[in-house]
This record gives C-alpha cells, sequence and structure tokens, in this order.
C-alpha cells in the first residue's frame, strides 16, 4: 500500500495544525506565567508593606494582655490576688 499525494498532503496539514495549537498554548502558559509572577512579587509587596503594622498590632496586644493580667498594688494581698464579683463588694459597702 503507497501513500498517495492527497494522503501525504493530509499528514502534513494535520502536522501545521498541531504545531499552531501548540504554539498558541506555548504563548497562552507563558502569559499565565507573567501573570503569576506579577501577583507574586504584588503579594510580596503587599506582606512587606504590612509586616510593620502587624507587628505593632501584636506588641499593642501583648501589652495590653499583660496590663490585664497585672494586679494593681492596692489589691495585693500579702502576695495572693483574690477577685471578688462586684455585687458582693457592693453589698458589703450597703451594710
Amino acid at each position: 500500500m503507497q501513500a498517495t499525494q492527497e494522503d501525504i498532503t493530509r499528514v502534513i496539514d494535520s502536522i501545521r495544525l498541531r504545531d499552531s495549537r501548540i504554539i498558541a498554548a506555548e504563548a497562552e502558559l507563558r502569559a499565565m506565567k507573567e501573570d503569576v509572577n506579577r501577583l507574586m512579587e504584588e503579594n510580596q509587596r503587599l506582606r512587606d508593606d504590612s509586616n510593620p503594622q502587624i507587628r505593632i498590632a501584636k506588641d499593642r496586644s501583648v501589652a495590653m494582655k499583660e496590663t490585664l493580667t497585672t494586679p494593681p498594688p492596692d489589691k495585693l494581698n500579702g502576695g495572693l490576688f483574690r477577685k471578688y464579683p462586684i455585687y458582693a463588694v457592693m453589698i458589703k459597702k450597703r451594710v
């Protein structure tokens, strides 16, 4: 069985079509890669810009926790700190 001129032309056309699809897919992949790289750079810039603000907020929250957990000096009783409910203190004052 021999290939006719028509068969060879059909094979060449299908190879050209395949090549054009490959070229289009490669171009799309390059564009997508550029988009991903741009997004990664933008994300890094945003992280670099927001890190100092996050650090400041974290430091403030740690400082607030320390002030909330440290009892005032007048509430210390022999090194122990006792919490009384507000209503118990109010009842004692009325009596």
